[in-house]
């Protein structure tokens, strides 16, 4: 079973939303109902990054409440007073988890289940939010690391008991996982110091993306990196390395020298 005192209480607020959209439609709790709810947590990390997107919010809720097609086997109903979770939805809580642990975070937020959710590309509440939000994997993490460090890695808000006003919360986190899971590949310190350095160079130099040039800069600025460079063949702060840097399409200022 999960930790799940481990939910900030924005994401505790996502789970009680999408149990009210699924019971309000008379069905199991799906990622169309998740999606919903994170869109409306308007104070999330989730919605945040996702209406940054400027697409039409309006559309995406129409579309997320149209009736879908239900799996093979057929849907099954809601529960009198509470709403089960498809199996679809306790995988994205399940890479929640995965999520936070593999950035480093000590609670699971909206963002983590907003990933959780997009990891499943086949699902209702993840085709809507590409087709209609050009929402992807990838261009949500690099908005939610991106916001994370602006915000110098403050948590949404500290995670939040279970005990609280919505009884109907410990149903939905404390269902089995659909399948077991692969366990999570954890970042090392030294991999956090380089992507939040390497983000720290992009933002300094204006840039809208995030390079291999920021990450290379980030690697040769750490004693560890720049160790195995030099084991390599590579000096962190030769020729070699700045000419290569230079080269490299778009590099800016920041990526002409290894050194500040």
């Amino acid at each position: 079973m999960q930790p799940f005192e481990r939910f900030t209480e924005r994401a505790k607020r996502a789970l009680v939303r999408a149990q009210e959209e699924a019971e309000a439609a008379g069905t199991s709790v799906g990622t169309e109902h998740l999606a919903l709810a994170l869109l409306h947590v308007r104070d999330g990390l989730a919605a945040k990054v996702l209406r940054s997107l400027d697409f039409d919010v309006e559309a995406l809720e129409r579309t997320l409440r149209e009736p879908a097609s239900p799996p093979a086997g057929g849907r099954p109903p809601a529960a009198e007073g509470a709403s089960a979770p498809t199996p679809e939805v306790r995988r994205a809580i399940e890479i929640a988890f995965h999520e936070s642990r593999q950035m480093g975070h000590g609670f699971v937020g909206t963002e983590h289940l907003l990933l959780g959710l997009l990891a499943q590309p086949d699902s209702a509440g993840a085709a809507a939010l590409t087709a209609i939000g050009g929402v992807t994997p990838g261009n949500m993490r690099r908005k939610i690391l991106g916001s994370r460090m602006e915000r110098s890695g403050l948590a949404e808000g500290r995670p939040a008991s279970l005990a609280g006003p919505h009884p109907t919360v410990p149903r939905l986190l404390t269902a089995e996982p659909a399948e077991p899971t692969a366990a999570p590949v954890e970042q090392a310190p030294e991999v956090v110091r380089a992507l939040g350095e390497a983000l720290r160079r992009a933002r300094r130099e204006g840039s809208a993306e995030l390079r291999l040039d920021h990450l290379l800069l980030a690697i040769a600025a750490d004693p560890g990196g720049a160790e195995m460079l030099r084991a390599l063949g590579v000096d962190p702060e030769g020729e070699r390395m700045a000419e290569a840097l230079r080269k490299r399409p778009g590099a800016g200022p920041e990526s002409r020298t290894p050194d500040d």
